[in-house]
């Protein structure tokens, strides 16, 4: 029989498995729809953690094929039988509410972890909301589906194995991005990590960028920076008493933090403790993505607070505030590189970056707060979102106009 402690551990071990495939099965989404339908991947939305209503539950995926069938997805791997009708019923219940014109809702699961997988379809389909079609999905379908479309045999879940099949997915998102031509570049796993496949393609087809271009020491003039981090994290980290039970939820947040900002366009710049930086607008002409910072910011108050509320439930004490606060601000950035003729070793200085992190010291839990500057370039569908607050001060820069997006009430 299995100890309490290797009870938690594989627990864990689990909670990093569902974490890597739900980041993975993303990706394999939404190429596999923009084949199917004939549209771009960047057409098929894809977004972790979404905020599913007053029940105050979260989807792990919501994904949007263009016009056709929106769906929820579940990732359920390593979960009790028992576990996945109660999840399955908390998240999605009968007196649950959902984006208008959903009716789907998909859940993985590894049908060989139950004795009678029958039973537990039955009673999840019982406790579901009876206007969701409910469909469950085997692993064994994702793993063949990797196994046709990148050629890697997943025969059992080990790091080596699935870092193969990352490398083999971001293999095909580099192609997809600069062709054959390119697929040796050293600049691969940086630029993946920084931006979206497709955000790449975008700026390589319509300004001829080469690997090496797409971050060229240069000022970069009216970029907007949008930063996050975790509110309290210092009290979270305090009362875990498991290192990995820490790494878990940060990574949680980092992968789904990273999601959301390629999502609306942005460069995942930075990682810094518990705080996440995006950058939007490095390569764009027009003002559009000034309301995808703000679209970004909506996004990881509602993945920074599921984030603390699944780390809640692993402590003792109660801790006084969940999600994130976040500041975003508008300025011109000069990338330096670290060492001569650098294009992986890079950095961006700029006021900009110094007045978003004060207007986040600002902002409480759920809440961006934007500099004034940026808030007067909105569209009025988006300014409206914002309510004017009493000058901020911000360290050493002076008093500076800020305006206070409340996202929920959490």
């Amino acid at each position: 029989m299995a100890t309490l402690e290797e009870i938690e551990k594989k627990r864990l071990y689990d909670g990093h498995i569902r974490l890597f495939l739900d980041e993975v099965y993303c990706e394999v989404l939404r190429y596999e729809h923009a084949e199917q339908y004939k549209i771009s991947p960047q057409d098929v939305e894809v977004w972790r953690e979404v905020y599913l209503g007053e029940s105050g539950s979260y989807a792990d995926v919501f994904v949007q094929p263009g016009d056709h069938e929106k769906y929820y997805l579940e990732i359920k791997l390593g979960m009790e039988g028992h576990e996945v009708v109660e999840d399955l019923h908390r998240e999605y219940g009968p007196d649950d509410t959902f984006h208008p014109g959903v009716s789907l809702l998909k859940v993985l699961v590894n049908k060989k972890d139950y004795s009678d997988f029958k039973e537990v379809e039955k009673e999840s389909r019982k406790k579901v909301h009876p206007g969701l079609k409910l469909e469950f999905v085997d692993r064994q379908t994702v793993v063949d589906k990797i196994k046709k479309r990148y050629g890697v045999e997943v025969t059992d879940f080990t790091p080596d194995t699935l870092l193969e099949v990352r490398d083999a997915i971001d293999k095909e998102k580099w192609r997809y991005a600069f062709g054959d031509e390119h697929a040796e570049s050293p600049l691969r796993d940086m630029l993946l990590w920084n931006f979206s496949s497709w955000h790449l393609a975008k700026i390589a087809k319509e300004q001829n960028v080469l690997p090496h271009t797409v971050l060229r020491p240069k000022l970069y003039k009216g970029v907007v920076i949008l930063m996050a981090d975790l509110c309290s994290f210092s009290s979270y980290v305090r009362d875990s008493r498991d290192p990995d039970f820490t790494r878990l939820r940060l990574e949680t947040f980092y992968s789904k933090a990273r999601t959301a900002i390629h999502n609306c366009g942005g460069m995942m710049y930075q990682i810094v403790g518990d705080e996440v930086v995006g950058i939007f607008g490095l390569h764009e002409s027009n003002t559009d993505y000034m309301a995808q910072a703000v679209k970004c910011a909506r996004a990881l108050a509602d993945i920074g607070y599921s984030v603390a509320s699944d780390w809640q439930r692993g402590l003792d004490r109660v801790q006084n505030k969940h999600g994130v606060h976040m500041g975003c601000a508008i300025g011109d950035l000069s990338m330096v590189p670290f060492r001569p003729f650098s294009s992986t070793q890079v950095g961006f200085l700029g006021e900009g970056i110094n007045l978003s992190a004060r207007l986040m010291g600002q902002s409480g839990p759920g809440e961006m707060v934007m500099s004034n500057l940026l808030y007067e370039r909105l569209p009025p569908e988006l300014a409206d979102l914002f309510v004017e607050m009493e000058p901020a001060e911000a360290k050493n820069m002076g008093s500076f106009l800020c305006w206070r997006m409340p996202t929920r009430q959490y």
